[in-house]
């Protein structure tokens, strides 16, 4: 069987077709929402990648995704990371930021 009909079996294709396309009409309500509150650009963009990153890996059975607001709970505190992944129950931490310098 071709790569591209077990994908087909397994309705990959749609669920991706899917996920484009309900990704861009939240984004696309997300725009008009932040627009009319008068919020930053910043927090559109932050939506954006939330919308196009972390909804589809959160899918995925096999990898875990735990709640900001437990990661949060370690903030400002001086704990390895291999502590920190032990507390929350994960394998591996993804650690990042934003930074949107184009606007100043």
């Amino acid at each position: 069987m071709s790569f591209t009909a077990e994908l087909k079996r397994r309705n990959v294709i749609r669920v991706g077709i899917a996920y484009i396309i309900v990704g861009w009409v939240l984004a696309q309500i997300a725009e008009f929402a932040f627009e009319n509150f008068g919020a930053p650009a910043w927090v559109l963009k932050s939506v954006v990648v939330v919308l196009l990153l972390g909804l589809p890996l959160a899918q995925l059975p096999e990898l875990l995704v735990t709640a900001r607001t437990s990661a949060f709970s370690f903030k400002g505190q001086n704990i390895p990371i291999q502590e920190i992944a032990a507390a929350l129950g994960v394998n591996h931490i993804v650690e990042g930021s934003y930074d949107d310098r184009a606007n100043d």
